[in-house]
């Protein structure tokens, strides 16, 4: 039985493109010419072929028994086909060879330039007549090049279409990759040599003999194994290896040569067949073809800082090519990467930012350990450079799927940032909600989705305030109940926000109308209307708008008649979130960002069942007895008292906001013991002969500060609570 070897292959990374290619080369030529039984995996960052063949016997079969791929583009001005220059000479050694290993390539350029004859051609074909080169090369070219067909070009209804991976057709403008390749193909292999590789049985003259560092086999061990000495040759690699282009400062003088090893240009091009594309039907285009090609998506600028619109234009898209931690063979890998699609909900992803998603959502194949990114990007020039752009690991975040309830209004908004003369602030909107999911599905947890609905509530915030919008852009709504289980991270901020955007009443409305002029239609959608007096929230002081929110709300319920305050939540916020809030020790801009987004939320529609319920806990230390006072005042029910009838209303009168958003504390508090007292209510330090006034209650300017917002916040009142100010103690308990 033979013994597997499970050899590192050293030379072939995930990192950059080319390693990545070399290593699928490197099995799919193993696998298909020598052991059928080969395998291969990744394992930390390194390519791992399990196959009977030991590292020396991989030397040697690629030295002695190797066939190319005959690897061809007549329909390309640089391809040899069309001029007598280097190009054209290299295709005439490969085509007037006598290697036996060359004979598919042999026949291959014969049939391609008896395909150009019968044309008629002269010169290189653009336009349609390219396009019958790509027909006619499709319909006549041997079963052994079809399939670099495939990875390079597929013909759709309407026009070719080029897998981003190999240019426009195996070129980056005037490089060509195929005439490339069979330039390097001539320094490691022999032209004319027999079966044997090396010159077959005859012995190399002197004059044929290179330096050792330049042997196909020194070479080849470098280019596999990392090991030996070997010198690279100067010539063009492309966009596969960004660092090895050469070019301005690539070395201490003003120019550096693009060097790269002939092996590593054979193997990686050898591995790009692998990406063989497929004309599928996507979602949403009726009747017309598209061109897919394995894990190919449009560029998004999401989860790469540095990549702008600019840049974003005249990219040629992404590519996401999968690590795998099991062995898996070439036939296995041919139906991953046949497939080589994601998907997101219904349809297939668009962009890198869809990918993401997919990956996030477990849309791919299980067998997957994560993506290795890249990205098509121009640099100086109209070349191209595959740039790494990150890697994400497959993880299951269930929670991504949420993402889809959005999807409608951030292409709404998507279109709005995309056209011309659109402002500087809705781009800037829109990649901080991408970037944001992007984040959430490389990290995944609350924390992060949080993170997403805070860049939503900043977008709807910018466009409440952008009349010019409303058309293009509805608000954003319809979010479920289960943002708030996916987004609860513990935090204060989190807890208060929710409360207060739950805040709803039949008659005033929800508190989103003081938000954004906004209000429900005949089918309980949002829509936007002109001239909303209810609006008060402007700026980002949140403080100073929770305040004027909760003023507003008041004036309204007049307005209305309503006996009580219209500021009753579907949820209620512990006293120890009132607390830190009143000390200020939360993030108040992200507080803001959270009640933006969390108005979103279909409130009305949420089953009690449905919603979070937090501990509420002991009164904690530091909740001053000033506040507890003064939301007596601010009770949406009233407050229920001992032998009567009902809860007892207790109105606040407008000289209690007043006094508080001048922070005259000790006037507040003396209306409010007024009025309480008013009402039947006592409270403690108050007695008969010392009328209705109190003594000084001492607080902080932090708290001072934030009494009148937090009278908005709702919270449940219960007779623990209402003994630390009320004498004697009462039977009363609320929810407000």
């Amino acid at each position: 039985m033979d013994t597997v070897h499970d050899v590192t292959l050293t030379g072939c990374s995930p990192e950059p493109l080319f390693g990545y290619l070399k290593a699928l080369g490197v099995l799919r030529l193993i696998a298909e010419q020598k052991d059928p039984r080969a395998r291969g995996y990744w394992e930390a960052d390194r390519f791992h072929l399990v196959s009977f063949l030991s590292p020396d016997e991989i030397l040697r079969f690629f030295v002695d028994e190797y066939r190319p791929t005959p690897i061809l583009a007549p329909w390309n001005g640089a391809s040899g086909f069309w001029d007598s220059t280097t190009a054209n000479k290299t295709l005439v050694v490969v085509r007037d060879s006598t290697n036996p290993r060359l004979e598919e390539y042999r026949k291959t350029i014969r049939v391609a330039e008896g395909l150009l004859k019968d044309m008629g051609l002269r010169d290189t074909p653009v336009g349609e007549k390219k396009a019958a080169v790509l027909r006619a090369c499709r319909a006549l070219f041997p079963d052994s090049a079809i399939r670099w067909l495939d990875a390079a070009y597929l013909l759709t209804e309407d026009k070719p279409r080029f897998a981003a991976v190999l240019g426009t057709g195996g070129n980056d403008g005037k490089l060509d990759f195929t005439n490339n390749l069979m330039q390097n193909l001539l320094r490691v292999m022999d032209a004319n040599a027999g079966v044997s590789g090396q010159g077959g049985g005859k012995k190399p003259s002197r004059a044929k003999r290179v330096d050792p560092a330049e042997a196909p086999l020194a070479r080849l061990e470098m280019a596999l194994f990392q090991r030996g000495m070997a010198t690279l040759a100067v010539t063009a690699v492309g966009q596969f290896h960004p660092g090895g282009v050469g070019g301005p400062n690539g070395i201490q003088g003003f120019e550096a040569d693009s060097l790269v090893n002939p092996w590593d240009f054979v193997f990686m091009l050898e591995g790009a067949v692998f990406l063989a594309g497929a004309a599928v039907w996507r979602l949403g285009t009726a009747h017309r073809g598209q061109a897919a090609f394995p894990f190919t998506v449009y560029t998004s600028a999401a989860g790469w800082g540095s990549l702008d619109d600019g840049v974003k234009s005249s990219a040629r898209g992404e590519l996401w090519l999968p690590l795998w931690p099991h062995p898996a063979t070439v036939r296995e890998l041919e139906r991953l990467f046949g497939e080589g699609r994601a998907q997101v909900g219904r349809r297939q992803a668009r962009d890198g930012l869809d990918f993401a998603r997919a990956v996030a959502g477990l849309g791919i194949d299980r067998g997957i350990q994560a993506f290795q990114r890249y990205g098509f990007l121009q640099r100086s020039g109209k070349a191209y450079l595959a740039a790494p752009l990150g890697r994400l690991p497959v993880r299951a975040r269930t929670e991504v799927g949420l993402l889809q309830e959005t999807d409608q209004w951030l292409d709404s908004l998507r279109r709005v940032a995309g056209g011309e003369n659109a402002p500087a602030s809705i781009k800037r909107s829109v990649r901080r909600i991408e970037d944001a999911i992007f984040a959430y599905c490389q990290r995944g947890g609350a924390l992060a989705l949080q993170d997403v609905l805070v860049a939503l509530g900043r977008a709807e915030q910018y466009l409440a305030n952008s009349p010019k919008l409303h058309e293009k852009v509805r608000p954003l709504q319809g979010l479920s109940v289960r943002w708030l289980h996916a987004c609860d991270d513990g935090s204060a901020e989190f807890r208060l926000a929710a409360a207060v955007a739950s805040i709803n009443d039949k008659t005033v409305g929800p508190v989103r109308t003081n938000l954004e002029p906004v209000a429900r239609s005949k089918g309980r959608r949002f829509a936007w209307i002109k001239d909303n007096p209810d609006v008060v929230w402007h700026g980002n002081n949140t403080v100073w708008n929770l305040a004027a929110v909760l003023e507003r709300r008041r004036l309204m319920g007049e307005h209305a008649s309503q006996r009580t305050l219209p500021i009753a939540g579907r949820l209620s916020t512990p006293l120890d979130d009132v607390a830190a809030f009143l000390n200020g020790n939360l993030d108040e801009d992200r507080l803001g960002d959270l009640i933006w987004a969390f108005a979103a939320l279909e409130w009305d529609r949420f089953k009690n069942a449905d919603l979070p319920w937090w501990r509420m806990g002991p009164i904690p230390a530091k909740l001053p007895r000033a506040y507890v006072v003064l939301k007596l005042l601010f009770l949406p029910k009233g407050l229920p008292i001992e032998g009567a009838t009902g809860p007892i209303l207790v109105k606040p009168e407008p000289g209690v906001m007043a006094a508080l958003r001048v922070g005259d504390l000790d006037r507040a508090v003396g209306v409010a013991a007024r009025r309480l007292r008013a009402t039947g209510i006592q409270l403690l330090g108050q007695t008969r002969r010392s009328g209705p006034g109190l003594p000084d209650f001492v607080v902080s300017h932090e708290v001072r500060s934030h009494l009148a917002a937090a009278m908005l916040v709702p919270v449940r009142i219960t007779d623990e609570l209402v003994s630390t100010v009320v004498r004697p103690k009462r039977n009363t308990t609320e929810t407000a």
